[in-house]
């Protein structure tokens, strides 16, 4: 597909972005904002979107000088299947897909925020800092690592931010469910240098069958713990902050139950499970005594550098913030 004029959508940092063909008018643009087709990008995303409007323009021929608007270019063909039909009464408005929004924030992302992002287009949450727990639910995740990567094997040569996607690729996960699940795991196996744990990488939120004596804890045939480590018989369970944290709320009772059976049907079947706690990310001693746990269980040697000067600013990047497991 050629390019066109193009207006993506930047979820880290709430900015309103769409996608049209054409010399649409910026009516036409901004309208199809609350109607957007329920099965593509999730259309919640696009409601009640703020100034400014970036608008990404195929040629200098193509403008859209009006307030609230920013003007942006891409000039490259970009790969077929780049782009879906958002608003199939005008046919001209579009979005890209997740792979492609992915590259076009590439160029302005480090790595390691781009594997963050990578991580939420490939798990199962939106960040919302402007909500109480922080993100909203989804049912399955936008993409996959490996849809991403077949993606960019279709890119032409010469486009910015393809290096830096993939090796953002290298360092996300699939399967997450929250920004924390995201930035703890990030934070157990980033490695730069002298700076980071370089933990064995773990898979998340992958089933688990269970034996029949554990099905007697669990009441179900199969198990989701929250991080495994394939090769080894040993798992991480977090504890919300929220859910776990509501005294008498029967609803948090019965998360504190749900998740103490599961813990308990890991074990029953030889799992050794780690809970994480908010406690356990709050400082550098408190991530490094975690980290140290997490290496013994793995039956890993610890050998990052000295934890002073690096740590702080990467627990602060990755878990710092506040938003419920």
């Amino acid at each position: 597909m050629r390019n066109q004029v193009r207006v993506w959508r930047c979820y880290r940092d709430m900015r309103p972005l769409l996608a049209v063909a054409g010399n649409l008018s910026l009516r036409a643009l901004v309208n199809p904002l609350a109607t957007s087709d329920p099965g593509l990008l999730l259309p919640a995303l696009l409601r009640g979107a703020d100034l400014p409007v970036h608008f990404l323009a195929p040629s200098k021929r193509v403008r859209c000088r009006a307030a609230g608007v920013i003007e942006r270019r891409l000039l490259r063909d970009v790969p077929e299947g780049s782009f879906r039909v958002c608003d199939r009464s005008h046919g001209q408005v579009l979005l890209p897909s997740p792979e492609l929004h992915l590259l076009l924030r590439a160029s302005e992302l480090d790595a390691l925020d781009l594997a963050l992002l990578v991580c939420e287009y490939c798990g199962t949450y939106w960040t919302r800092p402007d909500l109480r727990r922080g993100l909203v639910k989804r049912p399955q995740p936008m993409t996959s690592r490996a849809r991403i990567l077949e993606y960019l094997d279709r890119v032409p040569r010469g486009v910015r931010g393809v290096a830096r996607l993939r090796q953002a690729v290298d360092l996300g996960f699939d399967g997450s469910a929250s920004p924390r699940e995201s930035g703890l795991a990030l934070l157990q196996t980033y490695r730069d240098g002298d700076a980071g744990f370089g933990l064995p990488r773990p898979v998340l939120n992958e089933r688990v069958e269970l034996s029949r004596a554990a099905q007697a804890y669990a009441r179900w045939p199969e198990a989701t713990p929250d991080e495994r480590w394939p090769g080894t018989m040993v798992c991480a369970e977090y504890e919300s902050d929220l859910d776990h944290g509501g005294g008498d709320d029967p609803r948090a009772l019965q998360k504190r139950k749900r998740d103490e059976n599961r813990r308990r049907a890991l074990e029953e079947d030889g799992f050794t499970v780690e809970a994480i706690f908010a406690d356990d990310l709050r400082d550098v001693a408190a991530v490094e005594r975690l980290m140290k746990r997490l290496a013994r269980d793995l039956g890993v040697r610890p050998n990052w550098a000295p934890v002073a000067g690096w740590l702080e600013p990467l627990r602060r990047r990755l878990v710092g913030y506040r938003c419920v497991i």
